[in-house]
């Protein structure tokens, strides 16, 4: 099959994913019945990565501690009960590293602005 790749772990279809605004590529996973996979069965890998690192369940921002959700799609601003869109923040910026340890739960809001400042190596805020 013509531009289909298997991740060499999971024997998964992978395909690349083209994101508009110029940051780079995302992978994409063929995971049809994954609770984060599209109507056609494909799922980002970052977002199944952390989805299966916090063991489906929500999270609050490693950044500003903000309630966050798996229900809501980014870069959505809607909010249910009170918690906002789960995004996946890659630590050391390169959306191709995909390891669990790369990646922290986060609000839109922080994962822009560690977006537009340099990378530093983060430190997230403890749990409250």
């Amino acid at each position: 099959m013509t531009g289909v790749k298997l991740d060499p772990d999971t024997g998964e279809r992978i395909r690349k994913v083209w994101r508009n605004d110029g940051r780079g590529n995302y992978l994409a996973r063929h995971m049809p019945g994954h609770p984060l996979a599209s109507k056609s069965g494909r799922c980002l890998a970052h977002r199944a990565s952390l989805f299966e690192k916090l063991g489906g369940a929500d999270a609050d921002c490693a950044w500003c501690q903000r309630p966050l959700t798996w229900a809501i799609s980014p870069p959505s601003s809607e909010l249910i009960d009170g918690r906002a869109a789960l995004t996946c923040d890659h630590l050391d910026g390169n959306v191709r590293n995909n390891l669990p340890g790369n990646l922290v739960p986060s609000c839109l809001g922080c994962n822009s602005r560690r977006r537009v400042k340099p990378r530093i190596p983060p430190t997230p805020k403890s749990p409250r």
